[in-house]
């Protein structure tokens, strides 16, 4: 997954990507064999809220926004989900209608609009490859516009993501890839969010445009770490206006498994 930018100073952008990118919509769409239980659709009980913008599942209107802004530019796709090129809103339209068929606590790759208070959609994030078993998923995140990199929107848009993640999914882990072109120095902003940097991957995807080959640096945050963070407890608390690393009293049955792993449906 990539890390689209956070803001300013060290909160440089930052882009994730799928590390299969162009295969990601039939990935997607595929029941694993033990559906992830802890999984399911966005509900308005879920803290979604910051003090400047809230995420909500994508839907079929959100289509045209998504491909204009988005994925129809090659700036933007390169960092958030690299050789995957859908030629117009209808078939972002379609891969939508097509990930609706499957049932809520089956779904491998879950999407989010970024929206702001102002200024409308500014983004994409979404979790991919969901694992039920290993408690994982990768994230992806990504802001169409160069100047809402700088703002800070990045930052509250990814906590926004780690408290549903940890405090309503209970993944244990959640991950991500940087791309080894990315110019806005990611490695600083995914650190300073929890991530540790866990190896590179050398020229493991194969840009078609540019015709070659490219690095992915692996980093990942475990639950446990989510916890202690203290800058991640200080960032949320002034962003979100909460702080996210205390866990919630119980998780509920809706929304997930125990820390042991029980199951609650």
């Amino acid at each position: 997954m990539r890390f689209y930018g956070i803001s300013k100073n060290w909160y440089h952008q930052f882009a994730i990507a799928p590390t299969v990118l162009s295969e990601i919509p039939s990935q997607a769409l595929s029941a694993p064999k033990k559906p992830p239980v802890f999984l399911r659709a966005m509900t308005p009980e879920l803290p979604c809220q910051g003090r400047t913008l809230h995420i909500r599942a994508t839907q079929l209107a959100d289509a045209p926004v998504i491909y204009d802004r988005g994925y129809s530019r090659r700036e933007f796709m390169r960092l958030f989900r690299l050789n995957d090129t859908p030629t117009s809103a209808e078939e972002i339209a379609h891969r939508w209608r097509q990930r609706q068929q499957v049932p809520p606590q089956n779904r491998r790759y879950l999407e989010w609009l970024v929206v702001h208070h102002r200024h409308g959609a500014i983004g994409l994030c979404a979790l991919a490859d969901v694992n039920s078993l290993h408690r994982r998923a990768e994230l992806l995140i990504g802001l169409f516009d160069l100047d809402r990199r700088y703002a800070g929107c990045g930052i509250e848009a990814t906590l926004l993501i780690l408290d549903v993640v940890f405090n309503y999914y209970n993944l244990n882990k959640l991950y991500a890839d940087t791309y080894g072109y990315n110019p806005f120095t990611p490695q600083t902003g995914m650190t300073r969010l929890g991530f540790q940097l866990e190896g590179c991957r050398r020229e493991q995807v194969f840009d078609r445009v540019a015709k070659q080959f490219v690095d992915l640096y692996d980093y990942g945050l475990l639950q446990r770490d989510f916890r202690a963070s203290d800058r991640l407890a200080r960032l949320s608390t002034r962003l979100l206006g909460r702080d996210i690393t205390q866990p919630p009293r119980e998780f509920a049955p809706h929304y997930g498994i125990t820390p042991s792993g029980q199951r609650l449906l």
